[in-house]
């Protein structure tokens, strides 16, 4: 999101701070100059302020049909809205607390006089919101599931390309050559995984690369939406042979078949815009302006671990299921996959260990604040799922997997640690020989 940021920051700042100007000056002006004016007028000029802020977008905020904006003016439009959001809450909290009794009265017996409108309106606005996101569903390539999308693949690819131009000039002095040696495994790796499904149309809509980042401390891979896919050597060296390779390729290039990216944007859409009605009420109802920047940024973290976090671990997940089918496909051994999750998950819980060293650091992780699944969940759940892999890897007309289950290879390794472990806490203990016992204490036979 960083990166977005930048591009909002060069190509939209002057439009948006224009109009957030105009909103904050007239909005704080209405306040200090006209502080009695009825609730009418305060409707009005507010309904006008926010009408100006439309002007970025001139088509309608509703669209009964799949019509869609631009990523980046909607971004530009959600930041922008927050902040307008806050101002016009905090002005009608301060309007409402210093006028006087009798007007107060008045506007309550208005509100009360018209609240058969007032439930009509936001009635209305509710099934347009329904509308909105029903008529903006599409279905998830493979898996068959519902998901909204907001924006057009177009939009997305031209949103892509910026991102992918801007890790490529975040890494260009880590980048390896696209003839060495690791690179050129990737991509034999990778190359091996697309012909073996190229019967998926997903497959021929994106442009594919690998490019390896030299950097052995970061332990990661990621994909771009269009096919554009990063490795670090961290990662290479966990894996412990073509197999493993394949089966985080597969992981990665089933995020890009299943276009999570999109659907990742648009998720972060419409939570935004549920956050800007909260902040317009928080800022509308709470006492002071403490309070309120408390209760906001409290909220936005119990939306994050309600909605964000968990909506991501399921796309992580989904992504695992895809990119095990992926590698079936393609002949690798899908054990490896499984054993690969498991070996991460003791390199997680034993992080920090050096054999030369005196200490062992234990990480402990809270999953549900995490965007990822454990790896202990994850090589449980595929394990559960390998029967199946294994079946259709046969149906492919693989050749037969090998004897020996690297899985078995695994849980040695985590007894081995748990051996070290246990034996290290003993080191600096002498055991002392036991005293000879005396007759008269002797048991008699």
């Amino acid at each position: 999101m960083a990166s977005i940021g930048l591009l909002l920051c060069r190509r939209s700042t002057r439009m948006v701070s224009q109009v957030m100007a105009r909103n904050v000056v007239k909005t704080c002006c209405k306040h200090s100059v006209r502080s009695k004016q009825t609730v009418t007028q305060m409707s009005k000029e507010l309904f006008r302020h926010q009408s100006e802020s439309i002007v970025l977008n001139h088509k309608c905020w509703i669209h009964l049909s799949p019509q869609r904006r631009n990523p980046l003016v909607s971004i530009v439009i959600r930041q922008a809205a927050k902040f307008v959001a806050l101002l016009t809450g905090r002005a009608m909290r301060k309007w409402w607390r210093e006028l006087p009794p009798n007007k107060r009265e008045i506007v309550t017996k208005w509100l009360s006089r018209h609240k058969w409108k007032f439930g009509f309106a936001f009635l209305s606005a509710v099934l347009l919101s329904i509308a909105y996101y029903l008529s903006h569903l599409e279905e998830t390539p493979i898996t068959r599931r519902k998901r909204f999308i907001a924006f057009t693949p177009k939009q997305l690819k031209d949103l892509n390309n910026y991102e992918f131009e801007v890790q490529l000039e975040t890494y260009k002095n880590k980048l390896l050559s696209s003839s060495h040696e690791v690179s050129r495994r990737v991509a034999r790796v990778a190359t091996q995984l697309l012909n073996a499904n190229n019967d998926l149309p997903q497959i021929h809509d994106h442009e594919w690369s690998v490019s390896v980042v030299d950097d052995i401390n970061h332990k990661n891979a990621f994909v771009m939406p269009s096919g554009q896919i990063f490795v670090f050597t961290g990662m290479l060296a966990i894996c412990d042979n073509d197999q493993q390779l394949g089966s985080v390729l597969a992981h990665e290039m089933a995020h890009a078949v299943l276009a999570h990216g999109a659907e990742l944007v648009s998720h972060a859409h419409l939570i935004d815009m549920l956050f800007i009605c909260l902040i317009g009420i928080i800022w509308t109802i709470l006492p002071t302006d403490i309070t309120a920047t408390i209760t906001t940024g409290i909220s936005r973290l119990i939306m994050n671990v309600i909605l964000d976090t968990p909506y991501s671990r399921m796309l992580e997940t989904e992504a695992d299921v895809v990119g095990l089918e992926l590698a079936a496909k393609a002949c690798f051994d899908v054990r490896e996959t499984s054993a690969f999750w498991h070996k991460m998950s003791i390199i997680e819980s034993t992080e920090g260990i050096q054999f030369s060293s005196d200490d062992i650091k234990i990480a402990v992780k809270t999953e549900f604040l995490s965007t990822h699944p454990s790896h202990e969940t994850r090589y449980h759940y595929l394990d559960s799922l390998m029967d199946d892999a294994i079946k259709l890897r046969d149906k492919c007309n693989c050749p037969q997997l090998p004897k020996h289950d690297p899985r078995l290879t695994v849980e040695l390794l985590k007894k081995n640690i748990a051996d070290y472990h246990k034996n290290k806490r003993k080191e600096g203990v002498l055991i002392l020989p036991k005293p000879p016992v005396p007759q008269n204490l002797q048991p008699r036979s």
